[in-house]
């Protein structure tokens, strides 16, 4: 029988269409963003004042040393302060690596907008081949993703360090099994996979976020195991993903953790909520709706002001509104619904509610309760847990498009509308949201873009040969002046810096002798310059945190100050932990071309088994 015209043309659209509306939801996640970087008033999230000046910095650096030494410190920053020990220096991580051969805000822009597309691709990738859903259904999950008010708000105010966080759904692709089952060699590679996206997120300092990824990794894989059945299995590739991510930062996590330990910031209390229910009720509002004008009055022992993008989750009410048409429909199918579980769906879904309410309950205020976490080691250095409440996204998301497989339309044009619907209410509540308030868009990024060509054309850093100050004191504000990291685009470093490693208002940083003159100038025998060695490591330079370098120590300053490594001491075990972290990346490599040289193998194989 001859085809119908019109036949390959329908076939086409089928075929194409999910591809053409994904390049279509990229695209308007980049328009939706796009005034942001900067804005009209050329300014952006307040936030970019600590990651831009550092992005240069790692630039600085990398035009003097190469990309494989260690800037251990900057003298850009506060008269010199550890470097690759901040939490907040990304020296491994995709922005900084673009940063060598693009400026800081392009490098950002593209952070941004890569990452989200992972994010949107990755959890359709999840969607359909481990959960089995339809192309519709798992565009409509990955779209809720793609536009999450988490991901949105934070890259809008400057927290760059929690761009991987879009890469969750890969982490979950990783370790959950396929439909098909996995072969030794492909289980290495997941499991490999599974762990270098982690190492990602430590080393570009999600380190607050990643217990959080963690988190709803499990839920997500709890919700496969009830609907899919199978073993825990994946439960030993995230054991083994975190094991071998915590190798692959081990570097970065142990100066870390030197750096935390001269300079604990334990002092800020842990705000909560003063019950469970009103946890409850902040977090269907924030996930589902929008942050209210009054979330911040809700907490209790506050120490510091929670901004509107701490609540900031945003998947929209679709997820909602689609669980709330697959119980309408099943009921209508099954007029006497069968409401009992077997154990193998139960079992899961209990152990998932259960992960659950983790978020909750650490977000819950009760004096004892609160005192408990404030003396555990993570949760003391800790300002609010409220980014916790990032582990329910995907599996919100995923929730919404595995409901939507599940609701029988009798009419043949209505499930398109009700994915149009989806999305349309899913881009039009995060158009409508309010990521940043706009006396939040107070750093000025012109001067980096400026400093890098300069930087470019000449092939060298600027040296830092002053101390700068300005005129707003950190007292005034909590930050004090947004944009003095910016002196180090004309070779200053400012005194009063943006550097949260020393408290929100720089309350640990020891500014003493510290004086707005030339650092090489000479006073009772010292130098105008911190030895930032004695931040991290004071024992065995024989210092004391906020010591300056002695005037016998001018050639290792000026080494210093034109952004090149100078001796110091460190701990032994450190050295070994460091060459452990490079043994354990040759490891993986190695792991990594032998399982794909035997899966390339059998590929051969089977190909020639089928040409015979």
């Amino acid at each position: 029988m001859r085809q119908p015209p019109h036949q390959p043309v329908r076939q086409i659209i089928r075929n194409g269409g999910p591809y053409l509306l994904s390049v279509m939801l990229v695209a308007g996640f980049a328009a939706r963003i796009w005034r942001l970087f900067p804005t009209a008033a050329g300014t952006m999230g307040g936030d970019y004042a600590l990651f831009l000046p550092n992005l240069l910095a790692g630039y600085f650096w990398y035009l003097q040393n190469g990309p494989f030494v260690l800037p251990w410190f900057s003298p850009g920053e506060c008269g010199g302060v550890p470097f690759f020990a901040d939490a907040n220096v990304p020296w491994f991580s995709v922005p900084q690596a673009l940063s060598f051969v693009l400026p800081p805000l392009t490098a950002v822009w593209l952070t941004v907008l890569g990452f989200a597309a992972i994010g949107y691709a990755s959890t359709y990738l999840l969607a359909r081949s481990t959960f089995a859903c339809s192309r519709s259904a798992a565009c409509i999950a990955g779209a809720m993703f793609l536009f999450n008010g988490f991901y949105t708000a934070r890259m809008a105010i400057g927290h760059l360090a929690f761009h991987p966080f879009m890469l969750t759904p890969l982490l979950c692709w990783a370790i959950l099994p396929a439909a098909s089952r996995l072969s030794p060699a492909a289980w290495v590679l997941r499991i490999c996979l599974a762990g270098v996206l982690v190492a990602v997120m430590l080393q570009a300092g999600m380190v607050h976020v990643v217990p959080a990824v963690v988190l709803s990794a499990g839920m997500v894989a709890l919700i496969h195991m009830a609907l899919a059945g199978g073993s825990a299995r994946w439960l030993w590739s995230l054991i083994g993903a975190l094991g071998l991510a915590a190798m692959l930062a081990a570097g970065k996590l142990a100066v870390l953790a030197a750096f935390v330990a001269v300079f604990p910031r334990d002092s800020y209390s842990l705000p909560g909520f003063p019950s469970l229910l009103d946890a409850v009720a902040m977090l269907f509002r924030t996930l589902f709706w929008q942050v209210p004008a009054d979330a911040q009055s809700h907490l209790r022992n506050l120490t510091w002001a929670q901004d509107r993008y701490e609540f900031e989750l945003g998947v929209g009410i679709v997820p909602v509104l689609l669980l709330g048409l697959a119980a309408i429909d099943h009921v209508r199918r099954h007029r006497t619904p069968q409401w009992r579980l077997p154990r193998r769906v139960w079992l899961p879904l209990a152990a998932g509610a259960l992960l659950a309410c983790v978020p909750l309950a650490l977000n819950w205020y009760e004096p004892h309760w609160n005192g408990l976490l404030k003396s555990l080691p993570y949760f003391h250095s800790s300002s609010n847990l409220l980014r916790w409440n990032a582990a329910y996204i995907l599996p919100a998301t995923l929730l919404g498009g595995l409901m939507f497989d599940r609701i029988a339309l009798p009419w043949p044009y209505a499930r398109p509308a009700l994915v149009g619907l989806a999305l349309v209410l899913t881009i039009g509540a995060s158009v409508l949201r309010d990521d940043v308030p706009e006396g939040a868009m107070r750093y000025q990024p012109a001067p980096i873009g400026t400093a890098w060509q300069a930087a470019r054309r000449s092939g060298t850093p600027p040296p830092i040969t002053a101390i700068a100050v300005s005129g707003v004191k950190s007292s005034q504000s909590r930050r004090g002046d947004v944009n003095a990291n910016n002196a180090i685009t004309v070779g200053y470093s400012h005194r009063q810096c943006y550097q949260p490693m020393f408290g929100y208002a720089n309350e640990n940083l020891p500014l003493a002798n510290l004086t707005p003159t030339l650092v090489l100038r000479e006073a009772n025998g010292l130098l105008n310059l911190k030895n930032p060695a004695c931040y991290l490591f004071p024992r065995e330079n024989r210092c004391l945190p906020g010591a300056m370098f002695e005037a016998k120590d001018r050639a290792e300053v000026e080494a210093f100050v034109a952004w090149k490594p100078f001796p110091f001491a460190q701990p032994a075990t450190l050295r070994w932990i460091i060459l452990g972290n490079q043994l354990a990346l040759l490891g993986v490599a190695a792991a990594i071309l032998a399982a794909a040289a035997i899966l390339l193998r059998a590929l051969a194989r089977q190909r020639a088994h089928r040409l015979r």
